[in-house]
């Protein structure tokens, strides 16, 4: 009977997981180390002041003009969230990103993912855990070298964690309480239904975009410098917003490492000595990554640095 259900809860924890709106994607910023991309910043900001938020405001302030607008700024500030990255399949910021023709990607659009992989540190084609794990291409913002897919962690994690944290605050729980219990939450997701089991890669550079996402949710719902405003029950911009401040160093993954775990770890690592080692001495990345040292870690690089640090103590 405890075996039953044992394997009943196994089921619908992965059957959940299959459902969820953010699924594992992998990036290879190594392939970028002696490629120069240039900076996407401003086209991707234009994208979000111009297009993306006006579309989404004009969505949410549709219908009768009689009835004012009830949604609360969170309400707002999430549901504008989930109408940029609904899913790993359903992102307008995805498909902005893997699209303009005003976004610099490498590789770009001449070459495919089956190729992309075969050249990226993940070209082992064992079937385990994911023999159909999905690449996503590096861009330049503000000089950050990262996958397209922290944009999604930025929007679709980023929106989890204000969720919890919003609802933690509202319980009377105080601001650093709340801001590590989200954290530690986001550590355990990549731990076991994100990253490491589902495909054996535990990625602390996808932390730091969830943990991004959710202080620029935050700062958005501030009202000291509001970016949105009510008046006569519709939402308006106050003021554009500019993403880049909330990107860093600590999305390149050849720069936060990951750490691999099962098959992902013989073939990766193997890999990554084999072709990366000493090739940081390289012009392009050794001024990169002097660059990267220059900006200060996050409050969550340094709860993650912790944590896999106990874990590499205890293995």
């Amino acid at each position: 009977m405890k075996l039953a259900k044992g394997l009943t809860a196994g089921l619908l924890t992965i059957g959940a997981f299959l459902s969820s709106p953010v699924k594992a994607l992998e990036t290879d910023q190594y392939l970028t180390w002696n490629i120069e991309l240039k900076d996407s910043s401003q086209a991707f900001n234009d994208y979000l002041n111009n297009e993306l938020i006006p579309n989404y405001l004009e969505k949410v302030n549709e219908g009768p003009n009689k009835k004012p607008n009830k949604k609360s700024k969170e309400e707002l500030i999430s549901g504008l969230y989930n109408y940029a990255f609904h899913g790993l399949y359903s992102s307008r910021v995805k498909h902005f990103l893997n699209t303009s023709d005003e976004i610099d990607r490498f590789p770009d659009k001449s070459v495919s993912y089956r190729k992309y992989k075969r050249e990226s540190i993940y070209r082992s084609n064992f079937p385990f855990p994911w023999f159909f794990l999905p690449m996503s291409r590096t861009i330049n913002l503000n000089g950050n070298y990262l996958g397209v897919d922290k944009i999604g962690h930025f929007f679709g994690f980023g929106e989890r964690y204000f969720h919890k944290y919003t609802k933690l605050r509202g319980k009377g729980i105080n601001e650093q309480e709340a801001v590590e219990k989200v954290i530690n939450r986001g550590i355990a997701l990549e731990e076991l239904f994100v990253g490491s089991i589902i495909d054996g890669v535990f990625s602390p550079a996808d932390l730091e975009a969830n943990y991004q996402g959710f202080i620029f949710a935050r700062d958005l719902s501030s009202s000291e410098e509001p970016y949105f405003e009510l008046s006569d029950g519709k939402w308006k911009l106050a003021r554009n917003m500019d993403i880049t401040k909330y990107i860093n160093p600590d999305f390149d993954e050849s720069y936060n490492q990951s750490l691999f775990s099962g098959l992902r770890k013989q073939f990766v690592q193997k890999r990554i000595k084999e072709l990366y080692t000493g090739k940081e001495e390289g012009q392009i990345v050794n001024e990169r990554f002097e660059r990267y040292s220059q900006i200060p870690h996050s409050f969550s690089y340094g709860r993650v640095k912790k944590d896999t640090g106990k874990r590499k103590r205890t293995k």
